[in-house]
């Protein structure tokens, strides 16, 4: 990396970081997380729950779901990268690993807006590459929201006459993500005045032609990757004796990421939870049940992303040390 572009990441990174990071923000988070939950708490009944219902082997479904997640994902942000840039696969995964942990945990927007700083650390991915790799990731990632929570809407039987034209609209822009998410980035540098930011997300900007297997492998990692996510879901509720539909499943992880995304909280508590039981709602369960539930799967989803996020971080690292160990050997 350049001295002009590691100034320009640096200062992207300082003024994104003042934006996020600061006491005023996060005493408001947290605020907004514990009115949130104590709401939910004050509405939320648990006596109509049957713990003997519980289903505890579904934990392992669970925590194979988001190991499965995190790899695709790890996948997916290799083939987005240069070619020149694919450093060994162990590393992008471990480079999800780590950001999915953060981004989790972390105050809405800091997870991804970090994610330079991990790419580089981990990967040695320049900053501005690694910036247009994150927003590439997201844009598909909301895409595939949108059509995933139409599709739970349309198969639980709420009636949407625009639900099938808009599922089936989102393939074409999946497709063509990667050069919807470089028009955005030079679309921010036109609003932003000539600096070093600028200089940045010109560069940023920048990506080599997208070849039609890469399209379909990057295409194919999307479905994996949220197709997981799903399983994640209907295993947490089958944990708790609550075994779910397909529809019901997709439009409760739509709602968790919608509200997550929107949420100034810490970690999304709270407003993730409320935008769970405003799922549930939807699909016909009682607002005192919902909430219950939501309190109660949430937490459970948000535990098990993190203890594999952390498992496949550590369990590379330590192969990564091992394999370096080995190599130094003479």
């Amino acid at each position: 990396m350049t001295g002009k572009r590691l100034g320009g990441f640096a200062a992207f990174w300082r003024v994104s970081a003042a934006m996020i990071i600061n006491r005023r923000k996060l005493l408001l988070a947290g605020l907004i997380s514990a009115g949130a939950l104590a709401l939910l708490l004050h509405l939320a009944d648990f006596t109509f729950l049957d713990l003997e219902r519980r289903n505890l082997p579904w934990l392992a479904g669970l925590l194979c779901a988001h190991l499965v997640m995190i790899t695709g994902r790890g996948i997916l942000l290799r083939t987005l990268a240069p070619r020149v840039d694919r450093a060994g696969q162990l590393c992008w995964v471990q480079l999800a690993a780590r950001h999915q942990a953060v981004f989790t945990l972390a105050p809405s927007g800091f997870g991804d807006l970090g994610f330079p700083l991990l790419a580089k650390h981990i990967t040695g991915l320049a900053g501005s590459t690694a910036l247009r790799i994150i927003a590439q990731c997201r844009l598909r990632d909301t895409i595939a929201l949108a059509a995933i929570g139409l599709l739970g809407v349309v198969l639980i039987g709420i009636p949407v006459g625009f639900g099938w034209p808009v599922i089936l609209f989102t393939l074409p822009l999946i497709w063509f993500a990667d050069e919807l998410a470089v028009i955005f980035l030079r679309v921010v540098t036109l609003a932003v005045p000539k600096s070093r930011i600028a200089t940045f997300l010109r560069e940023a900007a920048r990506q080599e032609d997208v070849s039609l297997r890469d399209r379909m492998v990057r295409t194919l990692l999307v479905a994996l990757v949220w197709s997981a996510a799903l399983a994640g879901v209907m295993a947490a509720f089958r944990v708790l004796g609550l075994p779910i539909g397909l529809g019901e499943a997709m439009l409760f992880i739509a709602a968790v990421n919608l509200a997550g995304a929107l949420a100034i909280s810490i970690a999304g508590l709270g407003v993730t939870e409320a935008g769970a039981t405003a799922a549930l709602v939807a699909v016909g369960i009682k607002l005192d049940e919902a909430a219950s539930i939501a309190l109660l799967v949430r937490p459970l989803l948000l535990v098990s992303v993190v203890l594999s996020s952390l498992a496949l971080d550590l369990s590379i690292a330590a192969i990564r040390v091992r394999r370096n160990a080995g190599a130094s050997t003479p």
